[in-house]
């Protein structure tokens, strides 16, 4: 089951990418998050790439998957791994969005 929740995370965010390449719109920046990991704080930058969600919406998304290793009801969500520079991104269908958190160093 994680297999293909993963491959359609994967194909999603194929899908969305050459659309948000034509879009001559910037993305728009939702804040940060700070959880707390194994008795370490870490801050995230939410940036909202593609689509249509609230910035509300996308750090509570990005928070539940970072801190509890889960996929909120109706998005798919992953880890960031090798040169990817964000550290979890999460996707949905209806209504599209993108949505990544980025790791802010220090």
């Amino acid at each position: 089951m994680r297999r293909f929740a993963f491959i359609l995370l994967v194909l999603a965010l194929a899908a969305t990418a050459p659309a948000a390449a034509r879009r001559t719109t910037a993305s728009r920046a939702c804040g940060q998050i700070t959880v707390r990991l194994g008795g370490n704080d870490f801050s995230y930058r939410i940036v909202l790439e593609s689509g249509r969600a609230t910035c509300t919406t996308a750090r509570s998304t990005l928070r539940t998957f970072i801190v509890r290793s889960v996929t909120p009801r109706g998005w798919f969500c992953a880890r960031g791994h090798s040169a990817d520079k964000w550290a979890a991104a999460c996707s949905r269908l209806s209504p599209r969005a993108v949505v990544r958190a980025y790791l802010i160093a220090g």
